[in-house]
């Protein structure tokens, strides 16, 4: 007969079902502030592709390291809830996790919001040095066309000035041949003019000896003396 009882291999009931509700105890506390921290950080953030305007993405950048700067506090309270839970190492792997998640989502919606902000910055300085080279070609051509036009009237002056001297020479011949023609007319008609007389002096003696001739004669006054014309008087044969 034994007086000493030999222990069971077998787990009795009462500690299985005990062994059991600790465990799940345990979890339930090691998941419950890696829950509320996973569940708080979603919303905070938008998505990248929700960023498109400059006024958005520095919204996005701000909200950025307000979530860093949330995501390093929730870690640190995460870790410090760890350490007095059961399974630490776990619960600081998965609060490690989390973090991690959490950071590679701010970086990209961060380098997005960057990209965006460089892409209106290079929209900008695009469309201002097309503005100025607009502005240079303008000017260019305005320069072009005021060079043109004084180049166009200069050759239009100098056209004109090559014109009248090529007809310079004609001009001039053709005014001493009006000169001499009209000499050789003033000439014919004084001539004409001496013949008329001529003619009449020679063919009208009645009209010569009848034409009285003329000559000063001095008529004596009270202390002056007057000249006047009389008619001479043809002498008596």
């Amino acid at each position: 007969m034994h007086f000493f009882h030999r222990p069971s291999a077998r787990c009795s009931p009462v500690r299985l079902a005990g062994l059991i509700l600790v465990c799940q105890f345990g979890l339930v506390f090691l998941g419950a502030p890696l829950a509320r921290a996973q569940d708080s950080r979603p919303n905070a953030l938008p998505e990248p592709a929700q960023v498109v305007t400059t006024e958005q993405a520095q919204a996005a950048l701000t909200a950025v390291r307000a979530a860093r700067e949330a995501s390093e506090r929730e870690r640190r309270a995460a870790r410090f809830d760890c350490a007095s839970r059961l399974l630490t190492n776990r619960c600081n792997e998965e609060a490690d996790r989390l973090y991690r998640l959490a950071g590679e989502r701010e970086r990209a919606l961060e380098r997005h919001a960057q990209l965006v902000i460089r892409e209106a910055a290079n929209l900008q300085a695009n469309e201002q040095l097309a503005l100025r080279e607009r502005e240079t070609a303008l000017r260019i051509e305005e320069s072009v066309l005021r060079a043109t036009s004084a180049a166009e009237q200069s050759q239009a002056r100098q056209a004109d000035r090559d014109e009248r001297a090529r007809a310079q020479p004609a001009r001039e011949q053709q005014e001493r041949e009006n000169a001499a023609r009209s000499a050789a007319q003033f000439a014919a008609r004084q001539k004409a003019r001496e013949e008329r007389a001529a003619s009449q002096a020679a063919g009208s003696p009645a009209v010569r000896s009848a034409a009285p001739a003329l000559q000063l004669e001095v008529v004596p006054r009270a202390g002056a003396s007057e000249a006047r014309e009389t008619p001479l008087r043809a002498p008596k044969n």
